[in-house]
């Protein structure tokens, strides 16, 4: 009987994250996407792959970076230099004959996406699945003020380049890391880039916004009128509800992100 249900559960998972069908192409239109993992995370991740085979098989030209919140980097640079990194892949998009550029990104990714477009112009949208990371809201906020109180006593000591070490939240979870003050603050100061509330006034005019959330997720009811609200509005942006939880928003998005691309091909 185990080994039946061991059975069943490998086929749930190959339908769940099977290849999708080949997309109509987009290649005419010269899309170059940046997509970034989440908290803990990597390019492979399971819950991505969907999303980025379908991407390519639609012609769109993908980078998906390790960024420095994921499982193997442990927050090694400043999120202004994560930035610089984002800047890297759109040259090389852009290398790849790329003129419509989209940056986005699954939980951390999402955030960085936003942060990205708050800072940067040129880019024709934002591609936020499920954001996470929210160093400026409720529980998580109250969670981590001692960590940033105690950073900031020692930037301000003249020890924002010592070993600093710190309690790492994700949905729930938790996880010892080091950084320097410097480094923790840029990411988790509640004041700084990492707060997306913050962030989304700063989005360019006219840079395009789709945000994808899911029922399950705990940003859901508080994450439009506190963050996509504030966002500049623009024609082609999109809020976009899905079942679900946090995780399985860029699989049950793909339908929904190809056809947003395509909206912004349109005059």
């Amino acid at each position: 009987m185990r080994r039946f249900v061991s059975v069943i559960s490998v086929l749930i998972a190959a339908f769940v994250y099977a290849a999708p069908a080949p997309a109509e192409s987009l290649k005419e239109h010269n899309f170059g996407v940046v997509f970034m993992h989440g908290k803990w995370g990597a390019p492979e991740d399971r819950p991505l792959y969907k999303l980025s085979l379908a991407l390519e098989s639609a012609d769109v030209a993908l980078e998906m970076p390790t960024m420095p919140w994921s499982r193997n980097r442990n927050y090694d640079v400043s999120y202004e230099d994560a930035m610089t990194e984002i800047d890297k892949a759109v040259a090389k998009l852009k290398g790849r004959g790329a003129v419509r550029i989209v940056v986005g990104g699954h939980r951390f990714g999402a955030t960085a996406s936003l942060a990205y477009g708050a800072t940067r112009n040129g880019v024709t949208g934002i591609l936020a699945l499920a954001p996470g990371h929210v160093p400026d809201m409720g529980r998580f906020r109250g969670a981590m003020a001692d960590n940033v109180f105690s950073a900031k006593r020692l930037l301000a000591d003249g020890q924002g380049d010592a070993a600093f070490e710190f309690t790492d939240l994700n949905q729930g979870r938790q996880l010892g890391k080091r950084a320097t003050p410097k480094i923790f603050l840029s990411y988790f100061d509640p004041e700084g880039m990492g707060a997306m509330s913050l962030n989304a006034p700063k989005i360019k005019p006219d840079t395009a916004v789709f945000w994808a959330i899911g029922r399950q997720d705990s940003l859901f009811g508080t994450g439009k009128t506190a963050i996509y609200d504030k966002i500049p509005p623009h024609p082609k942006s999109r809020y976009v509800e899905l079942p679900g939880g946090h995780v399985e928003t860029p699989s049950e998005s793909v339908g929904i992100v190809l056809d947003w691309l395509r909206s912004l091909a349109q005059p």
